[in-house]
């Protein structure tokens, strides 16, 4: 057909597409010998590299470590029978790489496929799966040289954990041994294999490979890749890019910031005789471990002692007083929270390692600091703890001392005169007072609903104090204010004897009708339409009917239509919702 074609078009310009060009061979310029030789800068007229996806973050770093040096393939072995055998071939897919190089590297399968060599692997395997890669709820690949070897690890594997933690997938062959036929999968029991693969909280955890499935199949979940087959070039990159597919950020609680390879070959100590590339295209994208662990002890010692210095001696209420008034600025809760991301994703990928030992302390306040954090200042601030790190903080919950928290006010007609009497500097005033009205309607809006009225209002003068638009003095105030309208809504619903759920609508709507009496009566008539359409929630037709009815019954009082939409969709609903909802709780 391409002699057909160039006859047929002899003066056509060809233009060449590849993933994964080969830069360097003894044989000279590989993809360029054809394509690009005269184009400028090095030979592209275009192109999306990985540091590219990176930086969109449609891909994520992959980091790699060595296994073991006993079980590493001896280095001579490793130049003699791989990479002397394909310094002169340019493999394009792992397909070739078995045909040309490891079928016939016998003493190296002989190497890898020895029983003692197999035991350890496997242990290995089960090992570093268990405390490196399940905790953090990820998947993983074990890729053999070969099939036989596939089925010899699988054999092993189950000795170390539950069968159904992996399973083996390659082709079946008309003259396999017994042991090979043992791990078949027929075509539908693979695509369930496959399917269930992807799916985070399904078995199996571990797919043993070696050829198929290697490329071209995508599992963000897959986090690891234990990598006992010499491979280069494409078939290597191919291989290695299958864990570097970022998870949907609803997939799971902890984040996929990265992939990584367990090399057992020794393949990554020759990253660059392994990928023929121009070496600014790999670097940065597949990183030593060992430069993570070099990573994480300089942001401790550096970035770290800032905060560290908070926590000096044991932790106490002056601890927790002095953390809260140090980061009651918005800009210092970031800083923090960028900082320490970036830490605990360190940790993450490098936990249990003995290497953390000395730093043990340290993260686990640096952790503690963003307890106290979320404690004042809410969730969005600080998210939730990574698993390896709520292991660590969970072995010390009860002698930290990060339980501790300010003290608050009671809501009451005494609140506004211990605010005034209190010493505290008036940052940390405010927070008091944010946090003690939150407990207030987290506590009792369930019994007192008109409270939950008052949770947008706290957090606006909290945002306003937070982006400067108002000051200290101002935004305590406001607070005082609120403190000082929720006891008089208190005082009025005793005053008028009004149930708490008719008190809630009565309140939202006080401004928009003066009567007070037929406020009473509409209000009453609110909580009648609710228990009327009571499946109002979960039924379509029923919520059509009761928004008619809720406008008929406001129309009167409120004649903008679109201000009338507004209180009905955003005020009165989302109210019977918590009320329901809390209802349902009790």
């Amino acid at each position: 057909m391409a002699i057909y074609m160039r006859s047929a078009l002899p003066n056509a310009f060809y233009f060449g597409f590849t993933g994964t060009p080969i830069d360097k061979t003894n044989i000279g310029k590989g993809t360029f010998i054809t394509f690009g030789k005269d184009d400028a800068p090095k030979g592209y007229l275009d192109k999306y590299s990985i540091a590219d996806s990176l930086a969109d973050g449609t891909t994520v770093p992959i980091n790699y470590t060595l296994a073991e040096n006993k079980l590493l393939v001896p280095k001579d072995t490793l130049e003699k029978d791989f990479f002397q055998l394909v310094k002169n071939e340019a493999i394009t897919s792992v397909e070739e790489l078995d045909k040309k190089i490891l079928d016939k590297a016998l003493k190296l399968r002989n190497i890898l496929k020895s029983p003692a060599r197999i035991k350890k692997v496997a242990a290995f395997v089960a090992k570093h799966f268990r405390e490196n890669v399940e905790p953090l709820g990820f998947k993983a690949f074990l890729v053999g040289v070969d099939r036989e070897e596939c089925a010899l690890l699988k054999e092993e594997l189950d000795k170390h954990l539950p069968p159904e933690y992996s399973r083996v997938v390659y082709t079946p062959k008309h003259n396999d041994k017994e042991l090979l036929k043992e791990y078949y999968l027929h075509k539908n029991e693979e695509k369930e294999v496959k399917k269930n693969f992807i799916k985070i909280d399904e078995y199996p955890k571990i797919l043993i490979v070696t050829s198929k499935l290697l490329t071209g199949f995508d599992a963000p979940a897959r986090y690891a890749i234990y990598l006992d087959k010499p491979m280069n070039d494409h078939s290597l990159l191919q291989a290695i890019a299958r864990v570097n597919r970022p998870l949907g950020e609803k997939e799971m609680a902890n984040p996929k910031t990265c992939g990584l390879i367990i090399d057992f070959i020794g393949i990554f100590e020759k990253l660059e005789k392994a990928l023929r590339f121009d070496s600014a295209e790999i670097e940065g994208v597949v990183v030593n471990i060992e430069e993570k662990k070099k990573e994480f002890a300089e942001l401790i010692k550096h970035n770290g002692k800032i905060y560290l210095k908070l926590v000096d001696g044991r932790i106490n209420d002056k601890t927790v007083e002095r953390i809260v008034n140090y980061f009651s600025e918005k800009e210092k809760r970031t800083e923090f929270l960028e900082f320490y991301r970036k830490l605990e994703s360190l940790y993450e990928i490098i936990a249990p390692d003995i290497f953390l030992r000395p730093y043990l302390e340290d993260y686990f306040l640096l952790s503690g600091i963003l307890k106290v954090i979320k404690a004042h200042f809410g969730p969005k601030f600080s998210g939730e703890l990574w698993h390896k790190t709520v292991k660590l903080v969970q072995s010390r919950t009860g002698v930290s001392g990060f339980e501790k928290t300010l003290p608050v006010y009671p809501i009451d007609e005494r609140t506004i005169k211990l605010i005034h009497q209190d010493s505290s500097p008036e940052r940390l005033k405010i927070i008091k007072a944010h946090r003690s009205i939150k407990i207030l309607i987290d506590d009792e809006g369930s019994k007192e609903p008109f409270l939950y009225l008052f949770r947008e209002k706290i957090e606006k003068i909290l945002e306003e104090f937070d982006n400067k638009q108002i000051g200290t003095k101002e935004t305590l105030r406001e607070f005082e204010a609120l403190i000082k309208e929720i006891n008089n809504a208190r005082e009025e619903r005793q005053r008028i004897e009004i149930g708490e759920e008719d008190f809630a609508f009565y309140y939202t709507l006080k401004e928009y009708i003066p009567d007070k009496q037929m406020l009473k009566e509409i209000s009453s008539k609110i909580s009648q339409l609710f228990s009327q359409y009571h499946n109002w929630s979960s039924n379509p037709e029923s919520s059509r009917a009761l928004r008619r009815k809720l406008a008929a019954l406001l129309l009167p009082y409120i004649c903008k239509l679109d201000e009338m939409q507004f209180i009905i969709m955003k005020q009165i609903i989302p109210l019977e919702k918590k009320i329901g909802t809390n209802n349902k709780i009790l």
